[in-house]
């Protein structure tokens, strides 16, 4: 796991990583290459939409690897060079955008909604997901403009904040 702020990265070991990098350090993609024996991480999910972090992916992927982008890189203000880093190394880049998803059939590698709210509950059931250390408050939905702008605007908004739909 790889983030920015060193709270996300300490409460990702505490929900099970293994490993949490900072992206911004200077030897980021050879830490990742160390713990891969070197060949770097078969599958990267970028949800930052920023092409440096696409570009930071590319560079800590194994080869034949795989890249979902979950986030949206609209601006590419940063030079990739796709012969080598992904055409040469047999890359996949999956665009991981809702609409891009099947609505009824599953099949190997292209879930449904359903297939992952199931698998999400079967992390939970077997205690690999343990919410009580992500929920970090909870909101009346009366409440959501005032979470919506927090969130807008606080670039350290909490990561587990719901709505608690009973107190309407």
């Amino acid at each position: 796991m790889a983030d920015l702020n060193p709270n996300c990265r300490k409460l990702a070991l505490d929900l099970g990583a293994d490993y949490a990098f900072d992206p911004a350090g200077s030897n980021f993609e050879q830490s990742v290459k160390e713990v891969t024996c070197g060949k770097g991480a078969r599958v990267i999910i970028e949800v930052t939409g920023q092409a440096l972090a696409l570009k930071q992916a590319l560079d800590c992927v194994a080869p034949f690897g795989r890249i979902a982008l979950l986030g949206c890189t609209r601006v590419s203000d940063v030079q990739i060079d796709y012969y080598n880093k992904v055409h040469k190394r047999g890359i996949t880049i999956v665009g991981a955008h809702t609409i891009a998803r099947p609505a009824k059939e599953s099949y190997p590698h292209y879930w449904t909604h359903h297939d992952d709210c199931v698998s999400i509950m079967n992390f939970m059931s077997h205690g690999r997901m343990d919410m009580t250390k992500v929920i970090s408050q909870v909101h009346s939905p009366k409440e959501a403009p005032k979470v919506y702008k927090r969130l807008a605007d606080d670039k350290d908004f909490p990561i587990g904040v719901v709505f608690d739909w009973r107190e309407i």
